[in-house]
């Protein structure tokens, strides 16, 4: 009985001691205030940012207060949290210069040029005057340049190329190459931009046939691909943005195209000159929603003079709202010549330290005539891709330069077929296939205006 009766008071005291406490810790607006004022002024960003949010969760909303949150975030390196309230201290107060001028440093540190220059166009004349080396017309400069090897030649050169029968069979080989590529970006008002660029994939390829066991044909032959790409940034506002692109490419080769002469006795081996014209159009659409953005895209091409068509989404997130970890996770679907595939890719970034990123790239899926990176990559040259692999670090050697060195492992699957006797005693083709790789190692070097 004694039990319950300590239960039964001490159980009201509890309760009135914790309504005490609420009582004492509910914040006013003068509090708030005076305390975030006084956080701010000794530079206590950790702090601040505590007390902002415990603010902010009863209900205290206000423009210094979201000023000196944002600014805070900025000062810890938390540029998209930074972003968010310093927009917010903007809708209280349209046109500041302080909270405008630190969002556009977010955007800076964040690399979103767009958004930077859509904040830039409202800043006032005198900020927009200091801020002004920072937003050239002229964006940036990049070149990149790399070898391409591949071990096609030996994982095929045991093959009965043509078959049990050795009637005849024949492939193409793909050896070593090179690849360049170099582009210039430029911006314009209220954050539209354009990017041109140039880029050549040289490889050395080798026509083979063999009749009967013997070899009756080892031509080799060099192949060039040019492409001349166009894409524009377009800003919507409101984080919305669209991204079209152009790309036009230009293959040429010669090589031989066996065929059987009139009598279909032998073989005749003549070369035949291969000019090529493809494009690539493709668009997107991007939302911005500060820690996340969300993009759809479409395109439609007619590489190797077959028709296709991708279609998918991807999703960027920064998870500590800056560039310290970045993540990519992007579905495809693509149609090549009717015969459709879903293609995942997936990339990581992170900071190594203040000037170095390393970034991890994996890609699974059936590649057929693909293109990657707003079409500007283009695998199309070569056989068929099962699976893509990078490494890329990048070091920033400010103010200006930025230095790439990127490693990429392609999974492809080579063909070569032959004729066989068939139970009607006819010759028919069969086609065979055969695992290889790509290795291909890419140096960039990019100038910041």
């Amino acid at each position: 009985m004694d039990t319950t009766y300590r239960i039964l008071i001490i159980i009201p005291l509890l309760t009135i001691s914790l309504l005490i406490r609420a009582q004492e810790e509910k914040l006013t607006f003068q509090d708030v205030d005076h305390h975030s004022l006084e956080l701010y002024q000794q530079g206590d960003w950790k702090g601040l940012i505590r007390y902002s949010n415990q603010a902010f969760s009863q209900g205290i909303d206000y423009y210094f207060l979201r000023l000196r949150t944002g600014i805070a975030y900025f000062e810890t390196k938390k540029y998209m949290k930074a972003a968010l309230h310093l927009k917010k201290a903007l809708e209280f107060n349209e046109g500041d210069a302080v909270a405008g001028e630190y969002l556009y440093g977010c955007y800076i540190e964040l690399n979103k040029a767009k958004e930077a220059y859509e904040v830039f166009e409202k800043l006032p004349p005198s900020v927009r005057e200091n801020l002004k080396k920072s937003q050239p017309d002229l964006r940036f400069a990049v070149l990149e340049a790399g070898l391409i090897e591949g071990n096609q030649m030996e994982r095929f050169d045991t093959l009965d190329l043509d078959g049990e029968d050795n009637i005849y069979g024949e492939t193409d080989i793909t050896q070593d190459g090179h690849y360049f590529s170099g582009g210039l970006a430029w911006g314009f008002r209220n954050g539209y931009s354009i990017y041109g660029g140039y880029s050549q994939v040289s490889l050395n390829k080798n026509k083979i046939a063999k009749i009967g066991d013997t070899l009756s044909l080892d031509d080799q032959y060099p192949l060039r691909q040019h492409q001349m790409y166009l894409n524009g940034n377009i800003p919507l506002g409101k984080g919305y943005s669209l991204l079209p692109a152009f790309n036009w490419i230009i293959d040429r080769y010669k090589t031989v195209m066996p065929k059987l002469n009139s009598d279909s006795t032998a073989y005749l081996f003549p070369v035949e000159d291969h000019n090529i014209h493809s494009y690539i159009g493709y668009l997107s659409a991007t939302k911005d929603l500060n820690i996340l953005q969300v993009s759809i895209f479409g395109a439609i091409s007619n590489l190797n003079q077959q028709q296709q068509y991708q279609g998918g989404f991807q999703v960027m997130v920064y998870p500590f709202g800056n560039l310290n970890l970045y993540l990519s996770s992007k579905l495809v679907s693509h149609m090549n010549d009717e015969s459709n595939h879903f293609i995942f890719d997936q990339l990581v970034g992170f900071r190594l330290s203040r000037n170095f990123w390393a970034e991890v790239n994996a890609t699974f899926g059936r590649m057929q005539n693909y293109y990657d990176k707003n079409a500007f990559v283009v695998y199309n040259v070569t056989d068929e891709m099962k699976m893509k692999g990078s490494a890329k670090l990048i070091y920033m050697l400010y103010p200006h330069w930025m230095i790439t060195a990127e490693y990429l492992y392609l999974l492809r699957e080579g063909e070569y077929f032959y004729y066989s006797i068939a139970e009607d005693q006819q010759a028919v083709p069969v086609t065979v296939t055969k695992d290889f790789s790509n290795n291909i190692v890419l140096l960039g070097f990019t100038w910041n205006f």
